[in-house]
């Protein structure tokens, strides 16, 4: 994969043959907290995999439907980050993460992933909390801006 990033974390290592995987986030903050998805493998950013074809906005539109039951607007990219890893199910895996700044409209459906639940926690705490270490970045990149 030929994608321009900010930031990559981690080394390919030789001979390995990498499982790629596109996604956007959005970072989305409400008086001084930004929104995380706890499961049961930790905590995220709202967001996940881009689909054939997809645009990152147009992934975020449907991921933030699916995980929160929201309408958002997006307001920019805030970066774009890889990471190489060992991955417990996966194996070898590269993902590519967007990382849009956005807010949450309106509430329209009911969430679909149940095991997803949104939480709000303070920007500094929701930095140290993320499971991927990319996604630690982008929030750090975010409270930079601002």
């Amino acid at each position: 994969m030929n994608l321009k990033t900010d930031r990559t974390f981690g080394v390919p290592e030789p001979g390995r043959r990498y499982r790629d995987r596109v996604g956007a986030y959005l970072v989305t903050e409400h008086a001084g907290h930004i929104a995380l998805i706890q499961t049961p493998k930790g905590y995220f950013l709202p967001g996940g995999g881009m689909e054939p074809g997809e645009s990152a906005e147009t992934c975020i539109r449907r991921e933030i439907l699916e995980e929160l039951g929201y309408t958002v607007r997006i307001d920019e990219v805030l970066g774009i980050a890889d990471m190489y890893v060992r991955h417990e199910t996966i194996g070898w895996f590269h993902p590519v993460q967007y990382y849009l700044r956005g807010e949450l409209i309106h509430k329209v459906s009911v969430p679909i992933e149940e095991d997803h639940k949104m939480v709000w926690r303070p920007a500094i705490e929701a930095e140290k909390l993320l499971f991927p270490e990319c996604q630690r970045w982008a929030v750090a990149c975010y409270i930079k801006r601002k």
